[in-house]
């Protein structure tokens, strides 16, 4: 009889520690989830933000090649006069 009580205890014991640490678990893959896709979002918002710097980057040196030439082009004309 003795026994049996001791195994009964054992098996619900086990069981309840099962479904606790199963609740943890789905509670931990949620949090994990969300976190990668804040991670995302941040990696996303990285590349845009890369990608805007370079291509204001090309705009101004296109500027300042333009800017060069008009000066070039007008130092030319001062020495034609």
């Amino acid at each position: 009889m003795k026994s049996m009580k001791i195994l009964r205890f054992v098996i619900i014991a086990a069981m309840t520690a099962s479904c606790v640490l199963a609740g943890c678990n789905s509670k931990t893959q949620a949090k994990a989830t969300a976190d990668n896709s804040k991670l995302e979002e941040a990696k996303n918002a990285a590349e845009a933000a890369q990608k805007k710097l370079y291509d204001t980057r090309q705009e101004r040196m296109r500027l300042e090649a333009e800017k060069a030439g008009k000066a070039d082009d007008s130092s030319n004309k001062a020495e034609d006069k």
